[in-house]
């Protein structure tokens, strides 16, 4: 009887270490996953404000995105033509970090998705018009780059200051937009993903 009792304990020891095994194995999974989402959806943006910047005018961006903090919100034209060799600039257009929808700027998850002050980035084409069209590029994103706090400094070592998560900074004619997201991963933990590409402006 005492043997039985013993190859039983044994055996249900077995048994949980292997269920142990499973239930983390399917965690490492999922968790993996989550990350894996979270890069095609990052990758994806990016190529979006490519595309969306692709031949953007120098001369009228706005805010000036050539200084040390670049801007979260950018304004700007793309040509949509040309007159006697002179381009002709598109209606104005923009591109920036907006909280999301039930969110505040105020360190708590107001709208209880377990993400903290996240938002979302907007493009608005026909600013200032009757048929101005809002978009949102994506959602999910950091309010702040990875590092950085709203403390007037660099931070995390990038040569911006106190860049948030979506955040254009410009370096002669080259602009460069980063842009971190957030995710949960399978235990509820926060992931952060980023992307960061440079695109050269017209004159």
């Amino acid at each position: 009887m005492v043997e039985l009792l013993i190859s039983i304990s044994v055996l249900s020891l077995i048994l949980y270490s292997f269920g142990l095994v499973l239930s983390q194995g399917e965690g490492a999974y999922r968790s993996a996953q989550s990350m894996s989402s979270l890069e095609t959806r990052s990758r994806r943006a990016i190529r979006r404000v490519v595309t969306e910047l692709n031949g953007a005018g120098q001369s009228i961006l706005w805010p000036d995105p050539a200084n040390e903090f670049g801007t979260a919100t950018l304004f700007f034209r793309t040509p949509v033509g040309v007159t006697d060799g002179a381009i002709d600039w598109g209606p104005l257009t923009s591109l920036g970090f907006d909280y999301a929808e039930g969110e505040l700027d105020d360190g708590i998850d107001n709208n209880g998705n377990g993400l903290v002050d996240e938002g979302a980035i907007v493009l608005i084409r026909n600013v200032g018009q009757a048929d101005q069209i809002r978009t949102t590029i994506c959602r999910d994103v950091a309010e702040f780059f990875p590092g950085e706090t709203d403390n007037g400094a660099d931070d995390n070592g990038n040569g911006v200051r106190d860049e948030a998560g979506f955040n254009a900074h410009q370096v002669g004619d080259m602009l460069t937009v980063r842009m971190a997201f957030l995710d949960l991963d399978a235990g509820g933990r926060a992931m952060t993903r980023t992307s960061t590409t440079s695109i050269r402006l017209r004159n």
